[in-house]
């Protein structure tokens, strides 16, 4: 997983995107965005449940 991040004027985080890391056939990584702050979730959502489940 991988968070997006950002701050503010005044030094505040807040978190504007989860993504998981997959890789292609070729061998390729690449990003594809789970979550986002605007938007919720995307079609990645349940990788991103069982990875965080495959965590605990």
């Amino acid at each position: 997983m991988i968070f997006g991040m950002a701050r503010t004027a005044g030094g505040r985080r807040s978190m504007t995107e989860i993504g998981v890391v997959e890789r292609d056939r070729a061998g390729l990584v690449r990003v594809v965005p789970a979550w986002r702050a605007g938007t919720g979730f995307t079609d990645r959502r349940e990788t991103l449940v069982r990875l965080i489940g495959s965590r605990s």
